[in-house]
């Protein structure tokens, strides 16, 4: 009650009306303090549920916790000190920086790049030698004997040169996880983002509904409205309370998945991000044609693939060539007998009669055959990625100019003619703050758009650099259309 006094007050008509179009300013900035750098242990996370504990701030009271209703941002435009990575906001390019030293998979695909460089290094290690020794002290007599396997250490390069191979493979296998990460990041970050920009948004909404709100209220006091009215104001600003509230859980969400991508927790997680997200070019960047061929030039998983079928064809080839090879061991002893010493040497091979690993080489063949096949249809899945990469991009920076040459403009017309009609007393406040809830919604759905655009845009850049991946485009909402609560009541 003594909210309601105090805005009844202070949020005459003509307030509302100020109150409506100060809600309609331009997406406002998160006024989260900056800090230091990433390890400062600055910037508090909003509340979860602040919407659904208490009302928007009243002009001069404090926002804190409230994104959106703080000092207003200069725009869409990319803030200078983003690109510059100052403070503690976390840019883009520092994303992708801190994912690629601290995601705990892409170490771990280093570390089997290790492993697989290790396998080739013992590959090509040359066999030891045997001693043996063997005596009975008793009657004097001993015996040394030395066997080397010469055929191993013979085949050792070439098993090497086989091993080497597949270190290629496992180097492009941690290329092509690079990038899906750094994919993987540039989405996250856009989403997180893009909901912290969502929940400005529809903090700002809040605030115009909890001006219908408090208006109807008033006008129910004074007697110049319904009872109707004013319950169905109330509604509808309890149903925006809970929008607000999921949009922060869909804020914390975002960041957390950003947080896991990383590999930051503690205090490495207080860090900031842009208010807005930067706006797209406004031509259409991508070639057609270009497409499928940089996708196939580039392809990483092709390159592999090829190494592997390197690697496979050297096995085979040399287990063919291995099976006929005797298996040939040299040999050197020396005997005392009755206190005499006497040398000799001798030669030991395997006859290469009924194994010479034609089983191993068949099964090589058949493997190499297989990756051929997989490599004819990868490159095929890789021509219709790139297109489908192209087709999500194309629409999506189609869907985005829709919104900034069609919508927002008719959106800002609708509402400016709004006012006049306010003005001229045409309309009333209820409908004024229906005509502002409406453009808000559509700003939203502008927000979606840009994201949409932008991780579709990652994922063409992916599919270009030489990496498929998943997704590619931000389900893009359909919120344009006008609320329907609210109502229009004079």
């Amino acid at each position: 009650m003594k909210r309601f006094a105090h805005t009844a007050i202070r949020r005459s008509s003509g307030s509302l009306v100020a109150a409506a179009l100060l809600a309609a300013a331009p997406a406002a900035a998160e006024g989260g303090p900056s800090a230091a750098s990433l390890d400062a242990p600055t910037a508090p996370l909003p509340r979860l549920g602040l919407s659904l504990e208490t009302d928007p701030p009243l002009p001069g009271e404090s926002t804190a916790g409230w994104y959106g209703l703080g000092p207003a941002s200069p725009g869409n435009a990319l803030p200078a000190s983003a690109r510059q990575g100052s403070g503690n906001e976390l840019t883009l390019e520092r994303a992708v920086e801190i994912a690629l030293h601290n995601n705990g998979e892409l170490r771990a695909v280093r570390h089997e790049l290790e492993m697989t460089r290790g396998l080739q290094r013992q590959a090509g290690v040359l066999p030891n030698p045997h001693l043996e020794l063997e005596g009975v002290p008793h009657h004097g007599a001993a015996e040394v004997a030395i066997e080397y396997p010469i055929t191993r250490a013979l085949l050792a390069p070439f098993r090497s040169s086989a091993a080497a191979a597949e270190v290629g493979a496992a180097r492009l296998r941690a290329k092509a996880a690079a990038i899906r990460t750094a994919f993987e990041v540039r989405s996250a970050w856009y989403a997180a983002q893009a909901a912290q920009q969502k929940l400005a948004l529809s903090n700002q909404a809040l605030d115009a509904f909890v001006a219908g709100r408090d208006a109807a209220r008033a006008l129910l006091v004074a007697g110049n409205t319904i009872a109707l009215d004013t319950a169905t104001q109330e509604a509808a600003y309890e149903g925006a309370r809970i929008r607000s509230a999921q949009l922060e859980l869909e804020y914390h969400d975002a960041r957390e998945k950003l947080h896991r991508l990383l590999g930051l927790h503690g205090e490495a997680t207080t860090f900031t991000l842009p208010a807005a997200l930067p706006a797209a070019p406004a031509a259409f960047p991508i070639e057609d044609e270009a497409a499928e061929k940089g996708a196939i030039a580039a392809s990483i998983e092709l390159a592999e693939l090829q190494q592997r079928m390197e690697a496979s064809s050297s096995r085979a080839s040399l287990g063919s060539a291995a099976g006929w090879i005797p298996d040939v061991s040299l040999r050197a002893f020396g005997e005392r007998e009755e206190g005499e010493w006497a040398m000799g040497g001798g030669i030991e091979l395997s006859l290469p009669i009924f194994d010479r690993g034609q089983g191993a080489v068949a099964a090589e063949r058949a493997s190499l055959a297989a990756l051929k096949a997989r490599h004819e249809a990868l490159a095929t899945e890789i021509r219709s990625a790139a297109r489908a990469a192209r087709n999500r991009l194309r629409i999506a920076h189609a869907e985005l100019g829709h919104y900034e040459r069609s919508v927002l403009p008719t959106r800002a017309k609708v509402l400016e003619e709004a006012v006049l009609q306010y003005n001229a007393m045409q309309v009333g406040v209820f409908q004024l703050l229906q005509y502002r809830r409406d453009q808000l919604e559509a700003q939203l759905a502008h927000v979606d758009a840009l994201r949409g655009y932008w991780t579709a845009a990652a994922a063409f850049e992916a599919v270009q650099s030489g990496a498929r991946v998943e997704g590619g485009a931000a389900p893009s909402s359909a919120a344009a259309a006008p609320s329907s609560s609210g109502g229009d009541s004079h």
